[in-house]
């Protein structure tokens, strides 16, 4: 959702060097008569790549998360609702596994939201400069200064919602070890509901790559 408003933020400022227009528009010719120009919609095949660049993130962690977590779990199992050891090794498992993960986001969401900004500007320019020869305009887009800061404000959009799928998961996460541990919950009844997590949050990410 959030990549479609970035192209819509696009089309509304196509007129100052903009991405996309997104609606039909007259155009005046040479002859004197308005020609409508064919409307530009957002790229599909766009926003599958993104979703994939993030899922792929996503699942990388969850197996991440399964396997240290569970075997932290079966080897120091809560036998009491009393019993702090086995809380004690779990905060130190998921501590490590957050800083790593956290880090890992960090690290790529840069390089992922510039991907991103680039090929959706590069697309729409691609659609729009096609649109405009097919009714007899040749056109050159440059970066303009309005342009330039749409890119950079795209970009760095996309990193902020990218970072927080990490931090809005591994909360979740932990959430949900310390209240196994306090319920003394066996380790299948864990793994069910990481594995119902991993699920909202894969959906999450395509989601923000709409």
């Amino acid at each position: 959702m959030a990549g479609l408003r970035v192209r819509q933020a696009w089309g509304e400022r196509h007129r100052a060097g903009m991405r996309r227009i997104v609606t039909r528009r007259p155009i005046a010719m040479a002859t004197g008569k308005p020609r409508t120009l064919a409307a530009i919609h957002p790229n599909a095949g766009l926003q599958a790549a993104y979703a994939r660049k993030l899922t792929t993130l996503v699942e990388a962690m969850h197996k991440s998360l399964m396997r240290f977590v569970l075997a932290q779990y079966r080897a120091t199992p809560p036998l009491a609702q009393d019993d702090v050891a086995p809380a004690r090794s779990l905060e130190a498992t998921m501590a490590e596994l957050g800083d790593r993960w956290l880090s890992r986001f960090d690290a790529e969401a840069p390089t992922i939201a510039a991907w991103f900004a680039t090929a959706a500007k590069d697309r729409s320019d691609f659609a729009m400069a096609d649109t405009l020869r097919r009714a007899g305009i040749s056109v050159k887009f440059q970066w303009s200064p309005q342009v330039r800061d749409v890119f950079t404000a795209t970009a760095q959009a996309q990193v902020g919602l990218i970072k927080s799928i990490a931090t809005e998961h591994l909360a979740q996460v932990q959430g949900a070890v310390m209240r196994s541990v306090q319920t003394g919950r066996d380790i299948g009844g864990l793994a069910k509901e990481l594995e119902e997590r991993f699920g909202v949050t894969r959906a999450r990410a395509v989601f923000i790559a709409r």
